[in-house]
């Protein structure tokens, strides 16, 4: 499978369908409509797509991820909404 984020290099993953998780912006840490606000999440592999109402979100320009704690966390780096809808594809 390969992955082509504009403005991005293209990324290939080994993986077959992804795993989806389906979210809203109450389910982050932090303040309605504040920046930093952080989701964790179970497991993430390297290849993963962010999708906060309808728009792609871009690696470093949007978000960043970190595991902590065997917890996969990705904290959004622009302002999130509790109504905001949040799907995260990700290839293992």
């Amino acid at each position: 499978m390969v992955l082509v984020r504009a403005g991005q290099a293209t990324t290939t993953s080994t993986g077959g369908a992804p795993t989806i998780e389906n979210k809203t912006g109450a389910d982050c840490t932090g303040v309605h409509g504040a920046n930093n606000r952080t989701l964790d999440l179970a497991a993430l592999a390297t290849d993963e797509l962010i999708i906060a109402q309808s728009s792609p979100l871009y690696p470093t320009q949007d978000y960043t991820k970190a595991t902590v704690g065997g917890v996969s966390r990705i904290t959004f780096l622009n302002k999130v909404y509790d109504e905001f809808f949040i799907r995260v594809l990700y290839w293992t």
